[in-house]
């Protein structure tokens, strides 16, 4: 946790395969840190922050943020992502993944899609601009 992505252009990132996107997490390996506040030992990780990014994916990418398998305490904002597959992706048991701000241009499977949640550590998705792609026609 506490990592910083931000300020970056990411062209065509996923190539070969489409089972994920230019940036890729997996949440499924706790480990015992006190990242979160500084000083309490926890399996929760401070939050790791995405802003501020220009990301094209046109070749095979299924989301731009594929926050996957258990991927946890994300805040994704102002960035603009092209093409691709999807905006918000959050899936097994993924939880407290927060995309704002944030242009989806183009895509073609919908401007999110997440898992179910335990109480208190659900998604966030709000403030977006989604624009989908559907048999040619944009809307």
């Amino acid at each position: 946790g506490d990592n910083h992505i931000t300020k970056n252009l990411i062209l065509n990132a996923c190539r070969e395969t489409a089972d994920h996107g230019p940036f890729n997490s997996w949440g499924r390996q706790p480990y015992i840190t006190d990242i979160c506040d500084g000083v309490t030992p926890s399996i929760t990780p401070a939050v790791t922050k995405i802003d501020h990014n220009f990301v094209v994916g046109s070749y095979n990418t299924q989301e731009a943020i594929d926050n996957d398998d258990a991927s946890e305490y994300f805040e994704t904002h102002h960035n603009f992502f092209v093409y691709g597959g999807g905006g918000l992706k959050s899936d097994f048991e993924g939880h407290d993944n927060v995309h704002h701000n944030n242009v989806y241009g183009y895509v073609t499977n919908g401007c999110m899609g997440v898992g179910s949640f335990k109480k208190g550590h659900e998604d966030g998705f709000f403030n977006n601009t989604c624009v989908l792609q559907r048999d040619g026609e944009y809307f």
